[in-house]
């Protein structure tokens, strides 16, 4: 797993949407309705202003409700990435998370 760990307002989300439309397996988890069309609103603003069919990746953006209840509808080819994991884990846990670990990805053994 890839970490993006930045300041606030460094371009996290950016790089979240380049990495969502880059390939149409690419999912994304974000943390609430709220900013799931407050995403929608800004990457797709030039279809929103114009009333022209809105793009793909639109439908690749779920909030952790929404992907939970359709976790079984997947085809498992899905890849998964997740903007705010804090945030994330707030929401499923219903409390703020005081620390956290990530597993470290396994070297390649060297020949």
């Amino acid at each position: 797993m890839q970490l993006i760990h930045e300041p606030r307002a460094a371009g996290k989300t950016t790089k979240m949407m380049k990495w969502l439309m880059e390939d149409s397996t690419h999912v994304l988890i974000v943390f609430s309705t709220q900013e799931k069309q407050r995403i929608i609103k800004e990457y797709a603003k030039e279809e929103l202003n114009t009333g022209e069919q809105l793009p793909l990746w639109v439908e690749r953006i779920y909030t952790p409700f929404e992907y939970s209840q359709r976790h079984g509808r997947f085809t498992g080819k899905e890849v998964l990435a997740v903007d705010n994991a804090d945030m994330v884990l707030e929401y499923f846990l219903r409390k703020p998370v005081a620390i956290a670990s990530i597993t470290a990805p396994t070297p390649e053994p060297s020949e």
